[in-house]
């Protein structure tokens, strides 16, 4: 049974660990279920570090999560909470991006990017 860490919780979503604390589900919990929306399995030839920050959309169907790979900064992905693959959002090699929240209307997504200057 996997259980949403302390402070990982959000409006229906929260990030949930097995017993080895591995990289982790991304859990739809709108329906009361431990049913995972994603998981490292759904990101094949990569090591996924970890799963951040999941924003519900406001209509509930979207969830935006950040996902870490081992030796990668993070990038955000969305993936709709009735099933399908995810699909990345961003993809700016010089920076990290974090989740940040939906507009009231669910058509933007603010988030925080982190660019890395040489």
């Amino acid at each position: 049974m996997r259980r949403c860490l302390p402070g990982r919780q959000e409006a229906g979503a929260c990030i949930c660990h097995g017993p080895q604390r591995t990289a982790g589900n991304l859990a739809a919990r709108a329906d009361n279920s431990d049913r995972p929306l994603v998981t490292a399995r759904d990101f094949p030839g990569v090591t996924v570090q970890w799963f951040m920050g999941p924003a519900v959309s406001p209509e509930g169907d979207r969830v935006v999560y950040g996902k870490s790979d081992a030796g990668a900064s993070s990038r955000l992905w969305i993936s709709a909470v009735t099933g399908g693959p995810p699909v990345q959002l961003t993809d700016d090699h010089a920076s990290a991006e974090y989740p940040g929240s939906w507009s009231l209307d669910g058509n933007w997504f603010a988030y925080v990017q982190i660019r890395t200057v040489n």
